[in-house]
């Protein structure tokens, strides 16, 4: 009896640090800077810097579904998200959320009512 009880509490434990290193390795990545919301001709885009490439990112902008696109070199880790609607009109606020999933299998999530800007803002 006091032995199968070690190979059940022997067995308990293997399995905590087996789970406890897939979570570890499940990191999400993390935004580099606050998205940025920007008119479009035809609608609108957000811009946002991650500290390392996503495997997926979901993107909605004012609850419409938005394109995504790696802008620039795959080491930068600057994606676009599109939206086309003539609804979207600058001076606003919109609810923007960002998915992404890493490729360890990490997922972060942001969701913010960001204001539509004519231009990309400096500084």
């Amino acid at each position: 009896m006091l032995r199968a009880s070690l190979v059940v509490v022997a067995v308990i434990a293997a399995s905590v640090g087996v789970s406890q290193a897939v979570a570890d390795e499940a990191v999400a990545p993390r935004f580099k800077s606050r998205p940025v919301l920007v008119k479009t001709n035809d609608g609108a885009a957000v811009s946002y810097q991650l500290d390392r490439q996503a495997r997926r990112t979901r993107v909605s902008i004012a609850g419409l579904g938005a394109t995504v696109h790696l802008t620039g070199p795959p080491s930068s880790s600057v994606y676009s998200a599109f939206v086309k609607s003539r609804a979207l009109h600058t001076g606003h606020l919109y609810w923007v959320c960002i998915r992404v999933v890493s490729r360890s299998g990490g997922v972060a999530n942001r969701m913010e009512r960001l204001y539509l800007h004519r231009r990309f803002p400096r500084g």
